[in-house]
């Protein structure tokens, strides 16, 4: 009987600290703007008719959505 209590002591007193630990608030996150972004393409480049080009538009739209920083190689 007296282990079970204990294992339920240890059981509670878990469940509280991780009522307490969901209730925090959220630290800040970084602006988006220190982000960046790089593909790598192969010999088609960025202008394929096909996958890295629609990838690169892609990249520019999510740059400019969220003012990420977007380059190519």
């Amino acid at each position: 009987m007296r282990t079970t209590r204990r294992v339920l002591f240890i059981v509670a007193i878990l469940a509280v600290a991780l009522v307490f630990v969901g209730c925090q608030k959220k630290a800040a996150t970084p602006a988006a703007a220190s982000y960046s972004v790089g593909m790598v393409t192969d010999v088609g480049g960025i202008n394929d008719q096909s996958f890295n080009q629609s990838a690169w538009e892609g990249l520019q739209k999510a740059g400019t959505d969220l003012t990420v920083k977007v380059s190519y190689k």
